[in-house]
């Protein structure tokens, strides 16, 4: 098993990419972690596929009896909660290939404490300006839309934290190419 935590700002591709890249390479054995949220679910999202949506009782419940390896709210002060649970991380660390985590930078530090494993890390990069676009096009609030805008130009330095970038400024297959080859390199 290796793990990759790939992160980056909001709108900067990081879903996509990894989806296109478990996609357009199914023999390579990826598998993406699914993270639990709070927040509702966008057009065309399933629960228990690409999110554990739950109410915030529940998410609270969950951080009170330890069960989220980490945890944040993003956008700060939207109320929508994010978090790894410790099961989906056993299930990860059992793979018998690449699991993939999407999470923040704050994340990645947390497990890189709490690991003992190596992690590979990877900032997703991409102009703000696109940024914005992917963004603006999305089907949420639009407090929420501004939120992230805001929140990314402060993500877009976290690229620091990464032991590799990959610059989005492609189609996602030529990006999940260059991702698959950082990862098997």
């Amino acid at each position: 098993m290796s793990l990759i935590v790939i992160f980056g700002p909001s709108g900067s591709g990081k879903t996509t990419i990894v989806n296109t890249l478990i996609t357009k390479f199914p023999d390579k054995n990826f598998t993406k972690a699914i993270t639990t949220t709070t927040r509702p679910p966008r057009e065309n999202e399933t629960n228990g596929k690409h999110y554990y949506f739950v109410e915030n009782a529940e998410f609270e419940k969950l951080k009170g009896k330890g069960f989220l390896v980490e945890h944040t709210e993003y956008p700060k002060g939207s109320g929508y909660q994010y978090g790894l649970t410790v099961a989906e991380l056993v299930r990860l660390l059992n793979f018998q290939g690449y699991a993939i985590v999407i999470m923040e930078e704050n994340g990645l530090e947390t497990l890189k404490k709490k690991l003992k494993a190596p992690i590979k890390s990877v900032f997703i990069k991409r102009s703000l300006s696109e940024i914005e676009k992917t963004i603006s096009n999305r089907n949420c609030p639009y407090e929420e839309k501004v939120a992230r805008i805001k929140h990314c130009r402060k993500q877009n330095k976290a690229g620091s934290l990464a032991d590799l970038i990959l610059f989005n400024n492609s189609t996602p297959e030529e990006a999940a190419e260059r991702l698959c080859k950082a990862i098997e390199g």
